[in-house]
């Protein structure tokens, strides 16, 4: 999910623009719905997720924190970030990656553990597969 997405249909479900220099209440709060669901759905960084909406890092971070307040004076704001979240169930798994090195060995761990896990599914798969002949030949 692109952070222009999460923009756009904020935008486009509250009729409003928020990247302006607006300190109205409301566009700050969907500016803060954005930070919060760019953190949630994106790997950006926060400077990334800020840039999009004309602001710096701090702003983003104190946006998340504002997020609680906005989430339960502003129904509005509430409504819009539950039917995101109804449309789009799924999240990004966060993965803190300081180099290409410590990505490799986190993948290959992984690939070594659904390797172990497939293999003993397929032993199991055979294991049924005996059972379900040896019913099969005391049934006859």
């Amino acid at each position: 999910m692109t952070l222009e997405y999460i923009k756009d249909m904020i935008e486009s479900r509250s009729g409003q623009v928020f990247d302006d220099n607006s300190r109205e209440r409301h566009r700050t709060y969907l500016r803060c719905l954005y930070y919060t669901l760019a953190r949630e759905y994106t790997n950006h960084s926060l400077q990334t997720i800020a840039k999009l909406v004309n602001r710096d890092h701090s702003t983003a971070v104190y946006g998340i924190k504002l997020f609680e307040q906005a989430y339960s004076y502003e129904p509005s704001i509430r409504e819009l970030y539950e039917n995101f979240i109804s449309d789009h169930p799924h999240k990004v798994d966060k993965v803190k990656i300081s180099s290409i090195k410590e990505l490799n060995k986190a993948l290959s761990t992984e690939n070594d553990a659904l390797k172990v896990d497939n293999i003993r599914l397929m032993l199991e798969i055979e294991s049924l597969k005996q059972q379900l002949v040896a019913d099969q030949i005391r049934t006859q």
